[in-house]
């Protein structure tokens, strides 16, 4: 049994099961049924993130698509519905899956990056009202080895302003190998 499949039979069921917590009404509604569904956006995007860079339209064709009964997909589909999951969720999924695929002990990697948003907010410099770009901070941990994330914020501020680590290394269950 290869990686992929261990991962569908194993972690899949999981996040399927959170999911229907998370969002109780889903498939209810008006219209068609969704072809990926939340459990399936965020699985796919934790696999999609795991130690290389793999677009969207790789993701489409995927063996992990097949796996999860996703049936002729476009790859806007997949990135609109990862899109459309809660933070909270994803970083839900995310750790579950870097804990299964993470060892005893991890090489663990904090960072902080600024990013700049399409959203602006009004300034008066020099007498005059400008329109400034406002920017959001992406709090990340991440295990070297196995290149996957335990745990992820998106705060309001700037890049070298952030008194908060100290909450995401809590919600880490892995071990962090110290030296």
């Amino acid at each position: 049994e290869d990686t992929g499949e261990a991962l569908v039979k194993e972690l899949y069921p999981v996040i399927a099961s959170i999911a229907r917590v998370c969002y109780p009404n889903s498939g209810e509604g008006v219209g068609r049924p969704a072809k990926v569904t939340p459990a399936k956006a965020a699985f796919l995007i934790v696999v999609k993130e795991r130690g290389k860079e793999t677009t969207y339209r790789d993701l489409a064709s995927s063996d992990y698509v097949k796996k999860l009964g996703i049936s002729e997909v476009h790859y806007t589909t997949i990135h609109k519905a990862v899109k459309r999951l809660p933070p909270g969720f994803l970083e839900t999924v995310m750790r579950l899956f870097g804990e299964r695929v993470s060892k005893d002990e991890m090489d663990c990697v904090f960072d902080a990056t600024g990013v700049k948003i399409r959203r602006y907010e009004k300034k008066i410099h020099a007498g005059e009202e400008r329109r400034e770009r406002q920017g959001v901070k992406l709090n990340a941990v991440w295990n070297a080895d196995e290149k996957v994330f335990h745990a992820s914020e998106v705060l309001k501020g700037k890049a070298h302003e952030y008194p908060g680590s100290e909450g995401m290394f809590k919600r880490i269950n892995t071990p962090i190998e110290t030296k």
